[in-house]
């Protein structure tokens, strides 16, 4: 009997990892039955997809060994996590009036870029 050879790949679904969001990894091997995740934190998962949320900030390399039982093939990637942006403001506590411009203060931390929508 002569297996097809496993290829390990994988991608994230996550747009940005942030510490205490998981990391949403999207398996796409070929040829594999069984896989084993190394997240790069001292944490591991035999799931087929993974959910894994990091306790800290920094690059981290994820590798993905999938095998068929007889073969296998390895897949590594590194992925940077960082603070999870905290969005905040502060306005005055004074009763408003129609027609007068009220003054918001941005205090969100960990964010580069802002949205408001009144």
């Amino acid at each position: 009997m002569v297996l097809a050879e496993p290829i390990a790949d994988f991608q994230l679904r996550t747009t940005s990892p942030c510490v205490g969001v998981a990391l949403d990894l999207q398996n796409k091997s070929k040829n594999a039955t069984r896989y084993f995740w190394n997240f790069g934190d001292r944490d591991t998962s035999d799931e087929f997809e993974p959910l894994h949320q990091y306790d800290s900030v920094g690059t981290f390399l994820v590798m993905l060994i999938a095998t068929n039982g007889f073969c296998f093939d390895t897949m590594n990637q590194s992925f940077q996590v960082g603070q999870k942006p905290i969005a905040d403001f502060s306005m005055p506590q004074s009763p408003f009036c129609e027609n007068v411009s009220i003054m918001f203060t941005n205090i969100s931390t960990n964010a580069d870029s802002f949205l408001w929508n009144f």
